[in-house]
């Protein structure tokens, strides 16, 4: 089982304001994201954040445990607070997450302890699955004040998927758009408004 993690912890400083509560036709950032993912998922948790805030839009969210980590604390708190044992990893300012790309990427899932795509030659953790069986790996990196996100790569079995694998589905590449900025937000604004 998978299940579907929403990562929700940083502080949103290029963003202006909490980008998870952005708001994109009435409807906070975070909540069509985690609306997507429980098109594919039996659980979608959000990991990072306040949880009273995410309980207002029906999330439930699970506070980092270690602060200032980043992904990796991230994916540290999402297998302390779930049994599966694989997670799918998303921003939870990716709003033009699609369900077909998501199903794609499980569907490319083997016995690694990664599956990342790579997007115009850019790794995407962020649209990535992340097995259990690198807990002990992610349990030392977070102690480590020196480790970041990709010296996790380096250390565990990563199946890379390029673009070739999403060339089948029109428009693909949206699905791993974060929204860091506004200016972002302006750049897609035709396709936030079909959501």
């Amino acid at each position: 089982m998978t299940t579907g993690v929403i990562l929700a912890g940083g502080r949103s400083r290029r963003f202006g304001e909490d980008k998870a509560f952005f708001q994109i036709n009435n409807r906070p950032m975070v909540r069509i994201v985690a609306d997507v993912l429980g098109t594919v998922f039996d659980q979608v948790i959000i990991a990072g954040g306040a949880p009273d805030h995410f309980a207002e839009v029906g999330l439930t969210c699970h506070p980092d445990p270690i602060k200032e980590k980043g992904a990796l604390g991230g994916i540290h708190n999402a297998f302390l607070n779930t049994s599966a044992g694989s997670i799918f990893l998303c921003g939870c300012d990716m709003p033009l997450v699609r369900a077909d790309v998501i199903r794609l990427i499980l569907d490319n899932a083997n016995n690694s302890d990664i599956v990342l795509p790579i997007i115009d030659g850019i790794r995407q953790p962020l649209h990535a699955i992340y097995r259990r069986t690198i807990l002990t790996v992610v349990d030392e990196l977070i102690h480590d004040s020196n480790s970041f996100l990709p010296d996790l790569f380096s250390r565990v079995k990563v199946r890379y998927l390029d673009d070739d694998v999403f060339a089948g589905i029109p428009d693909a590449s949206l699905s791993f758009v974060g929204f860091n900025d506004l200016t972002t937000v302006d750049r897609y604004q035709s396709h936030l408004n079909k959501l």
